[in-house]
Order: C-alpha cells, then sequence, then structure tokens
C-alpha cells in the first residue's frame, strides 16, 4: 500500500511541476510508445517511456533540449549503454538501451573503459565537457540492457533524480486505442463497509 501511495504522490508531483516545456520528441525511430510511464512491473514501476523502434537499432537520439552529458554508463545488464544529460532547467533526461552514443562520447567510453580496464562504466562528467545543444544527435536506438528487443526507454526526472511522466510535458502521443478492462475488484474501505446493504 505504502508503494502505490508513494507512486500517486510522485504521480502528482509530476502533473504540478510539468507543462510549459518545448521539449524536442527524443528521437525519429517513431512517435508509437510500448510502454507508459508507472506501468507495474515486478518489485517496481515502470519509470519512463518505452519507444517503439520496429525492431531496428540505429535511429538517431536527439538532445530535447539545452544541456550537458552528465553521465555516461555502459553495462552488458540493466540499462545497457545509457546517456543522462542534465537540461538547463535542471531536469535529468535517461536514454536507455542505446546502440551507441556519438562519435565523440563513444570515443569517450572506449578511453574510461580502457583506463578502467573492464567494459561496465558508469562515469559522473565534468558539467562544461559535454554540453548539448536541442537537436544534437546524442547518440542511436538499440538494444542493449536487458530487454527483449530494441527500443528507447526514456525518462523525464526533477532535479533531485525523481521520475516525472513525460506525456505531462508538451509531448503528444495520437492515442486511437480504447483501454479495455480485463478484470474488476472492489475492496472494502473498512471490515464494515457493505454493498447493497451486505457485507
Amino acid at each position: 500500500m505504502k508503494k502505490i501511495f508513494y507512486f500517486i504522490a510522485i504521480s502528482m508531483l509530476s502533473a504540478t511541476e510539468l507543462g510549459n516545456e518545448t521539449y524536442l520528441w527524443p528521437t525519429d525511430a517513431s512517435k508509437t510508445i510500448t510502454t507508459v510511464f508507472g506501468d507495474v512491473r515486478p518489485r517496481r514501476y515502470h519509470a519512463g517511456l518505452d519507444i517503439r523502434t520496429y525492431g531496428r537499432s540505429g535511429d538517431n537520439l536527439y538532445a530535447i533540449a539545452d544541456g550537458y552529458v552528465e553521465r555516461i554508463r555502459v553495462s552488458s545488464s540493466g540499462y545497457g549503454k545509457a546517456l543522462y544529460l542534465r537540461l538547463n532547467d535542471g531536469r535529468i533526461v535517461v536514454y536507455a538501451h542505446m546502440s551507441q552514443f556519438s562519435p565523440t562520447l563513444n570515443t569517450l567510453a572506449q578511453q574510461i573503459q580502457k583506463k578502467e580496464q573492464k567494459y561496465s562504466i558508469n562515469q559522473i562528467l565534468d558539467p562544461q565537457k559535454y554540453k548539448v545543444k536541442k537537436g544534437d544527435i546524442i547518440g542511436f536506438t538499440g538494444d542493449t540492457g536487458s530487454i527483449s528487443g530494441p527500443h528507447l526507454h526514456f525518462e523525464i526526472r526533477d532535479k533531485s533524480n525523481r521520475p516525472l511522466n513525460p506525456l505531462l510535458t508538451n509531448f503528444e502521443i495520437k492515442d486511437t486505442r480504447f483501454p479495455e478492462a480485463n478484470e474488476i475488484a472492489i475492496i472494502p474501505l473498512e471490515e464494515n463497509s457493505r454493498i447493497n446493504n451486505q457485507i
């Protein structure tokens, strides 16, 4: 119950903090999503959007606004190859499961891997070193990490690194499919709750 309350509280926070942005859509792969923010996963909630790439890798990933690359991460599990951008508005944007970074960031990742003598890296970067402008290509979609096919996992987080619903920004998704209820549950509010005068 605490998890549900926490998630609702974060969602309400999202709703009050978002809405006046002019963010660029993060990829040219598609404007179709396969998983939404808050989707239930084992032991957690999905903290972003999964954007469909139709089984392809190599579509462009764009900086959605001006900022800098705050963190670069490479792993054979989890998010695989991932970038964390700190936007000028203070928010953090996460791009995960990338096939490659931009050429400059690929070189940087390889240098860090060579220095640390390992494949997996998780490096915080100098804020002044890897600045990005809205629309810059920062990398390419892929299927690295723990996933079941190519897609972009995309997150927006607040200044304190808490997840926000990207669909509460200026992003618009054309939704042509109505929801279908698979189950319904009636849960008593308290021990003596009644429905149609029955316990």
